[in-house]
Formats: structure tokens, C-alpha cells, sequence
């Protein structure tokens, strides 16, 4: 494209309704849903995991363009939408190990470390060329995990921004217990204790956090709570952090149902399939199913970032749970 793109990335904890919000922007006019664009540590290599247009990536006719197209600009040959290099690159940084040399870059300085200079600068060619095939000013990439080189601003030629989108932790933990999978019908999604969750959220918010902050005005902190109740206004407040795009544009009908269309969306839950008339509600089930032990444990465990992130050690009253 012309002009760069603005490339919108969520950040977060997993089960915080990530998918759903990358699928609700990327219905926006000028956005496109990309999905968990760096989720590569599954089974299957990148190009035999299903597009969320339904066929394979490698067998998807936007990203064997664009793999045609950055192949032209030197990386691969073409047939892997994402080189071999690259994928070891992002597996190897994306880590809790490089979170402090991360970190301290502060916008530049930890392009020392091996492979990260050649990581970002694929990422510009990848986002520019991504947009281009698919003809979008605004990419919406929901990877998650805070540094990578977008959300850290080291990818040059795109305007990045930043959403962190966070849940109450005992929706979160409860989410991580029940049996879903990635595709309908396909490989079952892990699922892990409580107290796992809840340490896993308190750390992959509190860095997500601060990575938001550290961007200004280019990030914003949106509560999935919100965003169900109110889509309508999260979206708007999307708009006005990419500057694209007007509330009249944004295609949620009063009740709350939003029209989604097909997406080429590389990875996700089983929600980035999903096309036509979705309604957008609150997964509340956690309040009339989850164990009292497990709410416990999550509540003890989040305790201290509750009250930053909005949340009440009771949900209901506001009082301790016990």
C-alpha cells in the first residue's frame, strides 16, 4: 500500500475473549481480522493449519499471494507464508526467559539480541503485503503475548497500536478448565487448574499493562466485561485509536448482534469460523458453575491486581469471598 497501515494488536491473557474481539473490529469498514498471527508452537507447520476461511493456509489464495508477494521481496520461496528462520526467531523470543531484555529495550535498544532485527523487519514486509492483498488500512493481529516487535514499536513502516484487553480472573480460570477445541471437532485446546490460570493472568496482564502504558496514547485498556455489554462503544473507542473509521460505520444492531463476514485469520479459537449474524453476550457461566475452592484460590492469587484492572474480590457484593 500508498500509505502504511495501522496494524491494531491485542494483547492479553488467552480466554479473555480475544478471538471475539479480532472478529468484531475486523468487521469494522477498512479492518481485517488477521487472528493469532505468531501462535506457531502447535502440531501442524503454519501452512497445513486451517485459514479461517475454512481450506488450508497454504491452499488460502490471500496467503499464497502474499507469500508470492514477500517471496519477490526475498523472504522464502514463495510456498511458506512464514520462512523457517523467522518461525525459530518467534518461538525462541517470545518467552518469559527474554522478558527482561525485552524490556529494557524501551522502543530500540534490545535489537541486539540474535535473529530480532531480522524478525522485525520481516514483520514490515509481512503487514505491508498482508494489507495490500487484502486491501485494509487497519490489520487486527490478537497474538496476546505483549512483546513482540509490534506491540513494542519496533517494526518500522506501520502505525502500530495497542489493545489490552482484560477479564476477571475467576472467568478466566474457569474458561481454562472447560473442554474446547481450536477447530469444531478438531484438537482439543489445553486446560489447566485455577491456581495455574490465575498466576498465568496476573503476569500476562501486569506485563501487558505496562507495555500499554509504555505506548501513550497509542494504547488503551479495554475490559471484556465492556466490550460485551457495550460493543457498540468499545468498537468506537477501536476507531478512534487507529483514527479510521466513524460510529456510523460500526455494524452491531441495537440488541447487540453484529454481522460477521468470512476471515482469513491464521490462528484462534474456534470463534474466528464463525460467520453471519453473531450475537455478542457475556460468558457468565463461571458465576453458577465454578468450584467455590477454585474461585478461592483464583481470587487469593489475583488479590493484589484486582482493584487496578476494575474487579472486586467478590463480584456480586464486593466483599471477600471468605
Amino acid at each position: 500500500m500508498s500509505v502504511s497501515p495501522v496494524v491494531l494488536f491485542i494483547i492479553g491473557k488467552g480466554r479473555s475473549g480475544t478471538t471475539l474481539l479480532d472478529r468484531a473490529a475486523g468487521a469494522l469498514p477498512g479492518f481485517t481480522s488477521l487472528g493469532e498471527v505468531w501462535q506457531w508452537d502447535r502440531s501442524l507447520p503454519p501452512e497445513e493449519q486451517l485459514c479461517g476461511c475454512g481450506v488450508r493456509v497454504g491452499d488460502c489464495r490471500v496467503w499464497r499471494e502474499v507469500a508470492r508477494r514477500l517471496a519477490l521481496r526475498g523472504w522464502g520461496d514463495g510456498r511458506r507464508v512464514f520462512p523457517a528462520s523467522i518461525l525459530a526467531t518467534s518461538r525462541r523470543l517470545s518467552t518469559w526467559w527474554y522478558v527482561p531484555a525485552l524490556l529494557r529495550s524501551n522502543g530500540g535498544a534490545a535489537r541486539h539480541l540474535d535473529g530480532l532485527t531480522e524478525w522485525a523487519a520481516f514483520c514490515t514486509d509481512f503487514y505491508r503485503t498482508a494489507a495490500g492483498v487484502l486491501g485494509s488500512r487497519v490489520l487486527v493481529d490478537s497474538s496476546k503475548w505483549p512483546l513482540l516487535p509490534g506491540p513494542l514499536g519496533l517494526v518500522p513502516g506501520i502505525e502500530a497500536r495497542v489493545v489490552h484487553l482484560v477479564r476477571d480472573p475467576r472467568a478466566v480460570a474457569h474458561s481454562w478448565q472447560r473442554a474446547k477445541a481450536w477447530t469444531p471437532g478438531g484438537e482439543p485446546m489445553h486446560r489447566f487448574p485455577a491456581w495455574y490460570s490465575a498466576l498465568s493472568w496476573s503476569g500476562r496482564n501486569l506485563l501487558s499493562d505496562l507495555v500499554r502504558r509504555r505506548r501513550g496514547r497509542r494504547g488503551l485498556l479495554v475490559r471484556y466485561e465492556d466490550f460485551v455489554e457495550r460493543p457498540t462503544e468499545s468498537l468506537a473507542r477501536l476507531q478512534r485509536l487507529t483514527g479510521y473509521g466513524s460510529t456510523s460505520d460500526i455494524p452491531v444492531s441495537a440488541s447487540g448482534v453484529i454481522r460477521l463476514g468470512d476471515a482469513h485469520t491464521l490462528w484462534g479459537n474456534a470463534v474466528r469460523f464463525e460467520s453471519g449474524a453473531v450475537e455478542v453476550t457475556a460468558d457468565e457461566t463461571w458465576r453458577r458453575d465454578m468450584n467455590v475452592w477454585d474461585r478461592r484460590v483464583a481470587t487469593l492469587l489475583t488479590r493484589p491486581w484486582l482493584g487496578r484492572f476494575g474487579y472486586r474480590l467478590r463480584p456480586d457484593t464486593g466483599e471477600c469471598d471468605g
